[in-house]
């Protein structure tokens, strides 16, 4: 993407961004249960991912990898997944089936 068309995206997001910022603040006070707010369709947006669908992890380590800011990149796994990054490398060395080590689940 030219670097023109990459700003002009950038600029886009973050009025979005606003936006529904803007919103949030004129949410009234009500029902958890009755809310619809951005963090709601977050939730609803992850719960919809295929996660068994194979290839996922490897998209997240190429983000990681190609990423010029990777600790934004691990803040954002934290917040989605609620685990640290590296925790989530260290729990994929200790326990992805290994032939003549593990059984797998």
């Amino acid at each position: 993407m030219e670097q023109k068309e990459v700003r002009k995206e950038e600029a886009q997001i973050q009025d979005l961004i606003s936006q529904v910022r803007k919103l949030v603040q004129e949410i009234p006070g009500i029902s958890i249960e009755k809310l619809h707010d951005p963090d709601t369709f977050l939730a609803d947006v992850v719960e919809k991912t295929d996660c068994s669908e194979t290839g996922i992890a490897e998209e997240v380590f190429g983000i990681w990898e190609n990423s010029s800011d990777k600790k934004s990149v691990e803040e954002l796994f934290h917040t989605i997944c609620g685990v640290a990054f590296k925790d989530y490398l260290a729990y994929c060395v200790n326990n992805t089936y290994r032939a003549g080590r593990k059984e797998c689940d």
